[in-house]
């Protein structure tokens, strides 16, 4: 990732966003982690936990892609810088 220091608030955006794109990918692997164990114990209380989770991961995925969208549009990123935004959009 690009840090040069001549916009530290940019610098400071796009760790952010990849800091939060890591956190949400491990939770999400927590959920799936969960839901096959929902499956295998046939524990719909647990499966009722990964679908409050997943709405939980759906609006930390809609922030992160607002900030990323806002970074394209004011920042003009390129090369790495890019890369990890395009990442953030489906």
């Amino acid at each position: 990732m690009h840090t040069s220091g001549f916009r530290p608030a940019y610098n400071e955006e796009l760790l952010q966003i990849a800091h939060d794109l890591v956190s949400m990918g491990s939770r999400a692997e927590h959920m799936v982690e969960m839901a096959v164990e929902s499956l295998k114990r046939l524990d719909t209380s647990l499966a009722m936990e990964v679908l409050l989770k997943d709405d939980e991961i759906d609006s930390d995925y809609f922030n992160i892609e607002s900030r990323s969208l806002t970074v394209l549009a004011l920042h003009n990123p390129v090369a790495i810088d890019f890369r990890l935004i395009g990442s953030t959009l489906k």
